[in-house]
């Protein structure tokens, strides 16, 4: 079984169905060992999938999260100059 499979992320993502919370994942490419986890809790029905902000929305409980929290565009920190192809 790869790593993936056997994260405490998955662990506390089956507690979390356990105890009635909602939850979402955001899997990767299905050739990567790390996507295991967030595939395996889609396939068995313990979460839902996470692909953008509305998705995110609809597992947060009314009234916990300000709207525009939510509508804020989410960029990766900046590593420095970037290249393109």
């Amino acid at each position: 079984m790869p790593t993936g499979g056997r994260s405490g992320s998955l662990v506390v993502a089956q507690r979390a169905a356990e105890l009635g919370r909602r939850v979402g994942a955001v899997p990767g490419p299905v050739t990567s060992a790390a996507s295991v986890g967030p595939h395996r809790l889609l396939r068995d029905g313990i979460a839902t999938l996470v692909a953008d902000t509305s998705d995110l929305a609809s597992l947060v409980e009314p009234g916990q999260v300000p709207r525009e929290r939510l509508d804020m565009e989410v960029r990766p920190p900046s590593l420095g100059p970037t290249r393109t192809l």
